[in-house]
């Protein structure tokens, strides 16, 4: 569980989301930790546990990033409706997920060094869960104010305070976050001692020599699943005349799979695989000049 992983999370986790925009995209967040937790879901279970929650997480959060497009075609109440929608969703999974990475990290911490105690843990866990309430309610807490657009009954328009109020839950957010990132990050740092690490790899890579139909099996069902996923965006939505399902994304896919499999050792990465990567690349600059032009 390398510590670069938890750093690059946090820095794609604390920042404010502003309704569903999110300057960081939380999924690349939730792409790190998975990265982090990966070698020890081989390992222990509830690790594997707490892989499938960070996917959960990452797929929401790609949905909930694509779905931007649909606030340029639609009102205030669009926006509200998306706000909470995610919201309660990356709560309820979120919370989830928050518990057990904090769980397996005092188990694995425990299983190598008996004296290890996991007071602080319970400490950081409680304050993650509550950043993960807190950034999402102000992200959505503004879009409550497009009730009141066109209501009569109601003297004054309070969704002309939208903006002021983005700004207010933004800064609130940030401050929390900025708290959040320190000692997130702290803990980690102190967490995964390199010792810890070098243990935890050994046990890793016994279990790869031991096991390896496991590994390569779950490798190939993830980039099967990335492909899958990319499928979508081959169909065309069109609104006005512009497909706002590009095509290059599934192309971007294509590359992220396709180089998962390389550095992993399973394809060797010749002509023909570097041949592949280049045409989709060519794709998605033609597919996303294509997308500015429309």
């Amino acid at each position: 569980m390398k510590k670069k992983y938890f750093v690059l999370a946090a820095l794609f986790l604390f920042n404010p989301i502003i309704s569903i925009f999110d300057i960081l995209p939380d999924f690349i967040g939730y792409y790190f930790l998975l990265k982090a937790v990966t070698p020890v879901s081989y390992i222990f279970d509830n690790a594997s546990d707490l892989h499938g929650a960070l996917k959960k997480m990452m797929t929401v959060g790609i949905a909930k990033f694509f779905s931007i497009v649909l606030l340029f075609v639609t009102d205030a109440t669009m926006a509200l409706v998306l706000s909470f929608t995610f919201a309660i969703l990356e709560i309820i999974y979120g919370f989830s997920m928050t518990i057990k990475l904090f769980d397996v990290t005092s188990y694995i911490r425990m299983r190598y060094d008996d004296s290890v105690s996991t007071r602080y843990a319970e400490k950081m866990k409680r304050f993650s869960l509550f950043f993960l309430v807190a950034k999402l309610a102000l992200a959505a807490l503004p879009d409550i104010t497009a009730l009141s657009s066109g209501n009569s009954s109601l003297k004054v328009d309070l969704s002309e305070f939208r903006p002021v109020l983005f700004i207010i839950c933004a800064f609130i957010a940030l401050i929390i976050g900025i708290i959040w990132f320190i000692r997130f990050v702290g803990f980690f740092k102190n967490a995964f001692t390199d010792a810890l690490n070098e243990r935890v790899e050994r046990e890793y890579n016994e279990q790869k020599t031991l096991r390896p139909g496991i590994f390569s099996a779950r490798d190939f069902m993830f980039m099967i699943k990335l492909l899958t996923v990319g499928i979508i965006f081959s169909f065309d939505i069109s609104l006005d005349s512009i497909n706002y399902f590009m095509d290059g994304i599934f192309s971007l896919i294509c590359i992220i799979a396709f180089r998962s499999i390389i550095n992993k050792g399973y394809v060797t990465g010749g002509k023909n695989e570097k041949s592949l990567i280049t045409l989709c690349a060519v794709h998605i600059a033609v597919n996303l000049a294509n997308f500015i032009y429309s």
